[in-house]
This record gives structure tokens, sequence and C-alpha cells, in this order.
């Protein structure tokens, strides 16, 4: 039956070292065909059609219209997508009402603002413009994914193939036969297990969660890097990025609850050294969940490194730029505690932009 799936249909670019196929438990999944070296692009597909619109915005009828506007090829293919049976088992037919074209929209759909993560019906990423990727959305979920989409897909210099369209690049060095994944929600890499799977809507399977569901020991400490990944990014940003999604009262008390530290958090009133300290800390973490992908770790030491150089005292800033070059993220925060405690000239500055950028009274 495997050999005569709709599936098998879908315009998979000849160039893209791929393949479709059951996978156990997961329906169908994509397959690597042969190795693929980590930042290797998997495949780069064009949106069959974006609607532009927020995500909450958007309905029944804007899909409903979308989709009437396809040609009969295109139309073959949301076909394929409406019914994943096999064909012996299929009558041929798509029910192409608004509710069952919106179905299909919700499962099939990414933004085009900030890659994969966000998906219309039920998710809380408000992105302005969203198209359906029939390739792409074949990949499977998984909390530690080796694969991913660049936040930002396009650029000036793109063609207009280039702006309507969503790549997939490999996090990792994939294996010939290792099945692809990406993951589908925002904000993860600070959600424990059961917060993961009650947002996924389904108990995932992968491997992180499979090894957490079979050792208590690992997924306590899952569970707690997640969270100080969570309380981090708070101390830095000021912002709880996953509170506000919470729907039961187990989650809703603040992930920081020191009354000094959120205070200071939210207004934005930590010193440069602090904040150096806490972006090298949240990488580790993150590396450690095996969630520093390829575009994390470069926007991260492009981060930190404007960091260090921005420190106003000099010998601040000597020590803040040599731990940076260390090699490994460990290394440089095990440097950067050099800095812990150490008030700094540009400590003043730096926390009035913070302010006015959150639009905090000075």
């Amino acid at each position: 039956m495997a050999d005569d799936h709709p599936y098998l249909d879908l315009p998979i670019p000849k160039y893209a070292p791929i393949e479709l196929r059951p996978t156990p438990g997961k329906g169908w999944g994509v397959f690597a065909t042969r190795d693929i070296k980590r930042g290797s692009l998997i495949m780069k597909e064009r949106a069959m059609f974006i609607i532009q619109k927020q995500s909450g915005n958007i309905t029944e009828q804007d899909v409903y219209e979308a989709v009437e506007r396809l040609s009969d090829s295109q139309m073959h293919i949301i076909a394929c997508l409406s019914d994943n049976r096999p064909r012996e088992l299929s009558n041929g037919m798509m029910d192409s009402g608004p509710l069952a074209l919106a179905q299909i929209w919700g499962k099939n759909c990414f933004s085009l603002e900030s890659g994969v993560e966000g998906r219309p019906f039920g998710d809380y990423v408000e992105q302005k413009r969203w198209g359906l990727f029939p390739c792409h959305s074949r990949f499977n979920h998984s909390c530690q994914p080796n694969a991913g989409v660049p936040e930002s897909p396009e650029s000036p210099s793109e063609s207009q193939v280039g702006r309507n369209s969503t790549s997939s690049y490999a996090e990792r060095d994939i294996a010939a036969g290792e099945e692809i994944t990406i993951s589908y929600k925002n904000g993860f890499r600070s959600r424990t297990l059961d917060e993961r799977h009650r947002l996924l809507e389904f108990e995932c399977s992968c491997t992180v969660c499979d090894r957490a569901s079979k050792d208590p020991t690992f997924r306590q400490v899952s569970d707690l890097r997640r969270r100080l990944i969570r309380g981090l990014i708070y101390l830095l940003d000021g912002i709880d990025e996953n509170s506000e999604y919470d729907d039961d009262d187990s989650h809703s008390r603040p992930v920081i609850c020191d009354p000094i530290m959120r205070k200071a958090a939210d207004n934005c009133d930590f010193p440069l050294s602090a904040r150096l300290i806490y972006d090298l800390l949240l990488a580790v973490l993150t590396e450690a969940e095996g969630l520093l992908d390829i575009e994390t770790a470069a926007n991260t030491w492009t981060h930190v490194w404007r960091r260090a150089c921005s420190f106003g005292t000099e010998e601040n800033r000597k020590i803040a730029k040599l731990a940076v070059q260390q090699k490994t993220w460990i290394e440089r925060l095990g440097m950067a505690f050099q800095l812990d405690g150490r008030a700094d000239a540009a400590d003043y500055w730096h926390t009035l932009a913070y302010r006015q950028v959150k639009g905090i009274k000075i």
C-alpha cells in the first residue's frame, strides 16, 4: 500500500535528498536518502498560495477563496493532502467545503515571517503572511529536531520566488535513512515535557520525549534545564514567553519568584556583567538540551560579542571579549563568571536604552 499512496504524488524537488515513507506511530515521515551535512539545504519550496493576514484573522472563507484560484494540478496536490489513505481505500474525491479546506490549511501552512514555528489554527504567533507548503508539511515534529527553517527566509535581494518560499536546513549531521524532523511550536526550548504535550495536543514520541518517559532522572534534569531557560529569558527580556499561554492554575505562578530579581527584570535593571553571564548560561543550557541549532548559535555568538564590546570599563571589556573568544559555550561561561558582581561604566546608559525599547518610564 505504501507504493500506492497519495503522498507519493507530492512534488518533492529532484535535488532534495529526501523521500517520503511510512514511519511507525507517526503515519508518514520524511527520511534522508543520503548523508546530509550540518548546515546543508534540505529543500526550498514555494508556497502554493499565500494569505496575508494575521493568523487569528484567517477565516475558512479566506482559505476557500484562495484554493478556488488554484490550477487543476495544484488542486490534485490539495486532494493528496486531504486524504492520506492508500488509493485503493480512497474514493478519489476531495471534500472541498470551507471547513475541510480550512483543516487542510491548518495542518500544512507555515509563516513566511518567522519560519515554521507557528500554525494559524491553535497557535499564538501573530504573523502577517502565511503560505501553504505541501512538502515541508510532511516533516514530523520533534522536541529535539535535526532540521529547521530559518526565522527570516526573505531578503530584499531575493527574487519573487524567494520571497514566497521557505527553506529547511540540517541543524546537525543527518545520516542516510534517518528521519528528518522539525519543531512545530514556538517557545518549546523553555517548556517541560508535560507542557509540550499539552500544547501539541498529542503525546510526542520523539527521541527526547521517549527517553524522558522511560527515565525519570533524565526527565527531571531535562525539565529543570528547560525551566531554567524560561527563567533566564525572563531575566534578560522581562517577559515570560510561556505564561500568557498557560490555561491552568498550576502554571500561572511566575517563573521568577524572588521579588527583587523579578522587579529588576521588569525594570531592565541588570548590569552588563549579569546580562553577559545570563546570555552564556542560556546558550549552555540550550546546547545541553540539543537545541542550539546553527542559526541560534550564530545569532547568540554575534549577540554576546556585541555585548562584550559594549562594556565601558576597559578591564571588564577585556575579560568579556576574552570570554566570548573561548572555543566552547561552557568555557565562555566559565571565564565570564570573572565579571560576576562587577559594575561597569556603561551600565546606566544600557539600562536607559533597554527601558526606552520596552516603553518603561525613565
